[in-house]
């Protein structure tokens, strides 16, 4: 590999983490996840797959450059094959994020749903600072 590959994969990995992370954040501000640390592993993973495509599709086509392959008579440009891939780990990612986070998340939401049935308590009077 030549030094302008290698610093192209280093930029790459790069803006993808980046954008995960903003991902995450922001999914994670907008509903919270309650299924703890393998909840937050597949939602970012989920995430960071699914924003890899756009970046690595323009990577490839404006840095890399790479050649057609011939798969069984038939001329496929290989980041089709990544687009796909990336695709299919951002969709597995988030069937075990939904598996991981479903039983937790039911439970939060009875656990609030008791709570706002139950109303005003006097040691929520006494501990809201108010």
């Amino acid at each position: 590999m030549d030094t302008n590959t290698i610093i192209g994969l280093i930029v790459l990995v790069v803006v993808v983490f980046g954008l995960a992370y903003v991902v995450n954040q922001h999914s994670m501000r907008r509903k919270p996840i309650y299924g703890g640390p393998p909840s937050i592993l597949f939602n970012f993973l989920a995430g960071l797959f699914f924003v890899a495509i756009l970046p690595t599709i323009c990577m490839s086509v404006f840095v890399f450059h790479p050649g057609m392959i011939n798969v069984l008579g038939i001329t496929f440009h290989p980041i089709v094959f990544i687009i796909v891939f990336f695709a299919l780990l951002s969709l597995v990612s988030t069937i075990l994020f939904a598996i991981v986070e479903k039983s937790p998340m039911q439970s939060a939401i009875a656990e609030q749903a008791r709570r706002e049935a139950q109303g005003w308590t006097e040691e929520d009077a006494r501990t809201s600072g108010l």
